[in-house]
């Protein structure tokens, strides 16, 4: 019995080879086909988990908002009128598909201490491939790649997961986990070095809203972990590589407009102004917004995606994709 029960949970371990490659995916593109192999890691684990451990897919007040965006973009689909089943759709379909059967699921302790080593292994895996191509820095910022080149501002956003994830471990039975905090610093620091302003932004609201609720609580020591973050960037400041200090200040951001964003946004709220009520509320489908928007910058040749997921949903979604 003991055997057949461990056989069909066998997929709470692919989920947990899930997590830990989650951050570098697009980085181990084109071992197998065009995709990268967490997508066939994810595939593996919705089959076993829905046919073999037969997790069902069931509404919960964790699940339920991500089940309706899923279903939502999923009915999207219909109304592009220029839809390509491309890797960046594909990709998001499953992971969302992924996340609802996670969240779906009811795990044991030991099983939830299995998914906690899966961040650790996580955390672990991203700061080797970050030495393995810390060369990169000396030229110009973080560049991550391992079997494909990787877009460093989705490794910085992988690594804000696991600082969401390691912010749940820095109590361990209500005492102060240092080796949590000294991880949550270093992954801090390296999207720092990878120039991510969208992933640093990220990083910076989840952690000032960390510590209000907490102190809230009348818990203070993550006021204490954040000051103690804060000084040592500041203190850090000096030694970064100019262009990443470039891309720090705000002058230089006002001047080039976040570099060029600003242009796809006025191009997207123009589509937007000029778009009937339908698609005001509903939107263009998802994945539509380079065809939508069609902005292409003077001297590109193709039309760039929004670099904002709000606007991005605004354009795919509509009003009622941006609402969900």
């Amino acid at each position: 019995m003991e055997s057949k029960n461990a056989k069909a949970r066998i997929h709470v371990s692919i989920f947990m080879l899930y997590l830990t490659l989650l951050p570098i995916s697009t980085a181990l593109s084109g071992i197998i086909g065009g995709v990268s192999i967490v997508n066939y890691v994810a595939i593996a684990y919705v089959m076993i988990a829905v046919f073999v451990s037969k997790v069902r897919f069931r509404l919960k007040v964790d699940n339920s908002a991500l089940f309706l965006y899923f279903a939502y973009i999923s009915f999207s689909l219909f109304w592009n009128n220029n839809l390509s089943f491309n890797w960046y759709v594909s990709t998001t379909l499953l992971s969302a598909i992924t996340a609802i059967v996670a969240l779906s699921d009811d795990y044991s302790e030991a099983e939830t201490a299995e998914l906690k080593r899966g961040v650790i292994g996580s955390f672990i895996l991203s700061v080797f491939v970050t030495l393995i191509n810390a060369d990169s820095i000396k030229r110009m910022r973080l560049n991550i790649s391992l079997t494909s080149e990787m877009d460093i501002n989705d490794f910085a956003c992988g690594l804000v997961v696991i600082i969401a994830l390691l912010m749940s471990l820095l109590y361990k039975d209500k005492k102060f986990n240092v080796k949590a905090f000294l991880a949550l610093a270093v992954c801090v620091a390296i999207i720092v070095f990878s120039g991510s302003r969208g992933a640093m932004l990220m990083a910076g609201i989840m952690l000032v809203a960390w510590v209000v609720m907490e102190a809230v609580n009348k818990k203070y020591l993550p006021v204490i972990v954040l000051a103690a973050l804060g000084l040592m960037l500041l203190a850090s400041y000096k030694f970064l590589p100019e262009f990443i200090q470039g891309r720090l200040d705000l002058r230089n951001l006002i001047k080039d407009g976040g570099s060029g964003r600003s242009d796809i946004w006025r191009a997207a709220f123009n589509k937007f102004n000029e778009s009937n009520i339908v698609r005001k509320f509903y939107g263009y489908g998802y994945g539509a917004f380079r065809s939508a928007v069609n902005y292409i910058a003077p001297g590109h040749d193709r039309a760039y995606e929004a670099h904002n997921i709000f606007i991005d949903m605004l354009i795919e979604g509509g009003l009622v994709g941006l609402t969900l």
